[in-house]
């Protein structure tokens, strides 16, 4: 650096130093390092106190993480609320909790948990002797209610599905376009069904279209039996059934499932499908019971009716129910804007029949003069339950006769074994 620059740098930082005389700028050399000195001790006595606060930060996170191994009481948030205290005049966020025992306790502060991260009804972990509030839970679900939920897609396929195309095509435009193509129906400016409802003898496929519409859509599913909601005690049933709408409320809102994230793409529409088997156990007519069970089932089928249209109700949730006696449901549970959806499911026709036995039969060793269409004939009034059973006779029948393929008569006698089964069954029906 040149006498210039330097000079262009002092006047930058100090132009007094220019004018100064040799004794001054001495006097004024040992200043700066005098305060330079200061500033150095200053950084030291910093660092150290830094340190000091770290190990007390560490010391202290030790003897919560110890604390958490305790046992810790389970209490809900019933309130919360913000109040002035009169001593210091500061804003407090302040929790009401209510242990398992009922009892209200009045916590002034959120404890080790953002008070903007809670709210009503969440369930906390508390400390058993000072209430202090440790951890927010995640959503607890009912075991059986866990059990609902379907983890593998099953294998079924519409393609598995045979004589029942028109059903086939109702059923994609009630559930499987709203989750698959949303935007449809934001054109048109209307909403989809939240309701389908199969009905239909026994055995003419109405589990098996629930099945491969759980395969096809791109959403949670969880299946039960209606007879599962008919429970000992009162309101466990109606509890069940709310459990189950939050569940699917959860992935619909949170992408979670029971608090656990499930990194679904951020461009996905998330669903959920809640199918309900056999729904007549708690949909028959409501009437004046006289015994407790029959009012129960009346205050389960209620709570179902306020789920599916009430207050709290999710169009991204559908539900899908089948029954043998449609005749017999509630009327306000299939009305428009829950069960709007009402789809027949007969037995097949002759054509139906045919591509039911051939795709049962398909993996099946068959012979040149097999002909489905004399066979769809011979079980004319067969729903697709007792077709599939035709083909399993037949091929029993030429196991029975040492056959290496199957021929024209195994599925003859398989009719007759079949129809003598039917026949027993409708008369002692």
């Amino acid at each position: 650096m040149n006498t210039e620059s330097l000079a262009q740098a002092i006047r930058e930082i100090d132009p007094s130093v220019l004018t100064m005389t040799n004794p001054e700028l001495r006097a004024h050399i040992r200043n700066l390092r005098d305060q330079l000195d200061f500033q150095k001790r200053e950084l030291q006595y910093v660092r150290q106190q830094i340190k000091e606060q770290k190990q007390l930060e560490q010391d202290a996170q030790k003897r919560v993480e110890a604390t958490k191994q305790l046992p810790m009481l389970i209490c809900t948030v019933s309130e919360l609320f913000e109040h002035v205290d009169e001593d210091s005049g500061e804003v407090l966020k302040s929790v009401v909790i209510k242990t398992t025992s009922r009892q209200n306790i009045f916590c002034p502060t959120a404890g080790l948990v953002p008070y903007s991260s809670i709210k009503p009804n969440d369930l906390v972990a508390v400390n058993r002797d000072t209430f202090l509030i440790y951890e927010r839970l995640p959503q607890f679900y009912d075991a059986r209610v866990k059990q609902m939920l379907v983890a593998e897609r099953p294998s079924d396929s519409f393609k598995q599905v045979g004589g029942m195309d028109q059903i086939i095509k109702q059923v994609e435009e009630a559930v499987l376009l709203p989750f698959q193509k949303p935007e449809l129906f934001d054109q048109v400016g209307i909403q989809p069904s939240k309701g389908l409802l199969l009905y239909g003898k026994p055995g003419v496929g109405k589990t098996l279209i629930a099945r491969c519409i759980a395969n096809a859509c791109d959403c949670i599913f969880l299946s039960l039996c209606a007879t599962q909601l008919i429970q000992m005690y009162i309101g466990d049933g109606s509890q069940m059934l709310q459990e189950l709408f939050e569940l699917a409320k959860e992935y619909v809102d949170k992408d979670t499932i029971n608090g656990v994230p499930q990194n679904s793409p951020a461009n996905k529409v998330r669903g959920a499908l809640i199918y309900i088997d056999e729904i007549d156990a708690i949909g028959t007519r409501r009437f004046d019971a006289e015994q407790n069970s029959g009012r129960e089932v009346a205050r389960t089928l209620m709570t179902l009716l306020n789920l599916m249209d009430g207050f709290i109700s999710n169009n991204q949730i559908k539900v899908l129910a089948s029954t043998n006696r449609v005749d017999s449901l509630d009327p306000a549970l299939v009305r428009s804007n829950r069960f709007d959806r009402k789809i027949e499911c007969p037995l097949p026709n002759i054509t139906g029949r045919v591509q039911i036995l051939k795709i049962h039969s398909s993996k099946m060793r068959l012979s040149s003069d097999l002909n489905f269409e004399e066979v769809a004939k011979t079980c004319d009034g067969f729903s697709g339950a007792q077709l599939k059973a035709v083909c399993v006779e037949a091929g029993m029948n030429c196991l029975r006769r040492n056959g290496r393929e199957v021929e024209m008569r195994d599925f003859m006698e398989g009719i007759g074994m079949v129809l003598n089964r039917k026949v027993a069954e409708e008369g002692y029906l």
